[in-house]
C-alpha cells in the first residue's frame, strides 16, 4: 500500500541547520521534514508491491543514511562535540572497541563508507554491572557519512540464552550514559548469539538525538514485554530525545526472518519527538512510552507487523504516560485478524493509567474491529475518562473512533 501525497504534509516552520553552519553563523537552510523512498533490506522474502514503502515527498530529505563527504553537514550534531574520524587502514582490523578508547569525552566517532563492516567484538558478549551490560560504550555518539558506513557485531563463539530476570532487559549492542549524545547516518547491524535478547542502541540522559540511520535486524527480541522485549533503540531517562528520519527493519539482513520487537522503546523520558520514521517487519510489539510525558510524532510509518507466529502488534502503545501526547499523520497498517494480530492502532493502560489528552491527525490505518474508524484499546489499571481522545481527520474534523478494554 502506498501513501498518497497528500498525506506527506511538511511540518510548520521547520528550520534545519547544519553544524558547519551553525559554527560559521551563516548559510541558514530552511528545508521541510519528508520522505523519500528507502532502499530495501537485503533478504526480503517478499514481494515488494506486497509491503507498504513511504512514497517519495521532497527530494531532500529522505530516510535512512545518506552518502556525504564531511560529517559537520549533518543536521543536529551537538555545538560542543568534536568529530574524530576513524585513525586506522582498516587492513589492521581494528574494532570498534578500539576506536572508542581513544575518545575524548567530547569527541564523536566519525566513519567513513567502505566495503568492510566496522565491528564491534562480540567475542566477550555484553559486559558491565547493573544495567550496564553492552557490547561497546561511548561517551558523545558516533556519526557516519553513509548507509556504507557499517556497524555490525563479529561472529564468535559467544552464545548465551533467553533472560530470566524480573527487571526490563539489560543487554545491547551500544550505549551512552552521556547528556546530549547523537547517534546518526550509518547503518546497524546485528546477528544472533543463542536466544539471548538485546537492543541496538540505549541513551541514559537528556537531548540525545538518533538522525538518519538504518537498523537492519539490529535488535532481538523474544516476546513483547521484559524480560524479553528489545527496541532498536531504547532511552532511558531524561529529555528532549528526538528521533528523526530513521527506518527500522526488524528482519534479520542475511536470512530476511523477522528478529526484532518493538521498535522503539521511550522509557521515564520528558519530551521525546519522533518523525519521519519507519518501522516495519516486527516479529512482535510496537513503538512504545512508557511512563512518559509530552509527545510529539509527525510522520511515523509502522507496517508488516506480527510477522511472528502468533505475533502480537499495536500499532501505537501509551504505558503509564501523562500529558499532551500528540501523533500527527501517522501510519498504521497492523494487519488485524481475531485469529492473527488482534493489536489495535493505540494501546493506552498501563498498571496506573494513562492520563491527559491523546491527539492523533490525519491517520493512515487499515480495517480493525470497524472498518473505517481508528481503534483504541485501554487495557490493565485504565480508569475510564482518565484521557482525552481527540482523533482528527485530514480536515482538521473530529472522527469516530472504536475504544474497547482488555
Amino acid at each position: 500500500m502506498d501513501t498518497p501525497d497528500s498525506r506527506l504534509r511538511a511540518p510548520e516552520s521547520t528550520i534545519r541547520l547544519t553544524r558547519r553552519a551553525m559554527l560559521t553563523a551563516a548559510g541558514a537552510v530552511a528545508v521541510s521534514s519528508s520522505l523519500a523512498l528507502p532502499a530495501m533490506a537485503g533478504g526480503d522474502t517478499g514481494a515488494a508491491s506486497d509491503m507498504f514503502v513511504p512514497r517519495p515527498a521532497q527530494p531532500w530529505m529522505k530516510i535512512g543514511p545518506q552518502s556525504i563527504r564531511n560529517a559537520a553537514d549533518l543536521y543536529y550534531l551537538p555545538f560542543d562535540a568534536r568529530l574524530v574520524r576513524w585513525p586506522w587502514a582498516r587492513c589492521q582490523n581494528k574494532t570498534l572497541q578500539d576506536a572508542v578508547a581513544t575518545l575524548g569525552a567530547r569527541d564523536i566517532l566519525v566513519l567513513p563508507e567502505d566495503e568492510r563492516p566496522y565491528e564491534i567484538d562480540s567475542s566477550r558478549g555484553f559486559r558491565g554491572a547493573g544495567a550496564w551490560r553492552a557490547m561497546v560504550r561511548v561517551t558523545r555518539g558516533i556519526a557516519g557519512l553513509g548507509p556504507g558506513a557499517v556497524i555490525q557485531p563479529s561472529a564468535s563463539s559467544f552464545r548465551a540464552g533467553r533472560q530470566t530476570y524480573a527487571d526490563g532487559l539489560q543487554e545491547k549492542l551500544i550505549e551512552s550514559v552521556t547528556d546530549g549524545a547523537f547517534f546518526g547516518n550509518f547503518t546497524l547491524r546485528g546477528r544472533d548469539f543463542g536466544e539471548v535478547a538485546y537492543h541496538g542502541i540505549q541513551v541514559t540522559g537528556s537531548d540525545a538525538t538518533f538522525q538518519a540511520i538504518r537498523f537492519q535486524g539490529a535488535h532481538r527480541g523474544w516476546i513483547a514485554q521484559p524480560p524479553g522485549e528489545a527496541g532498536a533503540i531504547t532511552a532511558y531517562s531524561g529529555s528532549r530525545i528526538s528521533v528523526r528520519n530513521v527506518e527500522i527493519d526488524g528482519r534479520d539482513p542475511i536470512t530476511g526472518i523477522a528478529v526484532g520487537t518493538s521498535p522503539l522503546m521511550f522509557n521515564r523520558n520528558h519530551l521525546t519527538i519522533v518523525t519521519d520514521t519507519w518501522m516495519h517487519h516486527t516479529s512482535m510489539g510496537m513503538p512504545t512510552w512508557w511512563e512518559c510525558t509530552d509527545i510529539w510524532s509527525e510522520r511515523i510509518y509502522h507496517s508488516d507487523v506480527a510477522q511472528a507466529p502468533r505475533g502480537w502488534s499495536p500499532g501505537i502503545n501509551l504505558e503509564n504516560c501523562s500529558g499532551n501526547l500528540n501523533f500527527i499523520d501517522p501510519t498504521l497498517l497492523l494487519g488485524y485478524s481475531p485469529t492473527g494480530n488482534t493489536g489495535r492502532h493505540l494501546n493506552v493502560g498501563g498498571t496506573r493509567g494513562t492520563v491527559g489528552t491523546v491527539v492523533v491527525r490525519n491517520p493512515t490505518f487499515d480495517p480493525s474491529l470497524e472498518p473505517g474508524k481508528m481503534s483504541i484499546q485501554e487495557y490493565g489499571a485504565q480508569a475510564s475518562g482518565a484521557v482525552r481522545y481527540e482523533i482528527h481527520d485530514g480536515g482538521g474534523v473530529l472522527a469516530p473512533y472504536s475504544l474497547s478494554r482488555s
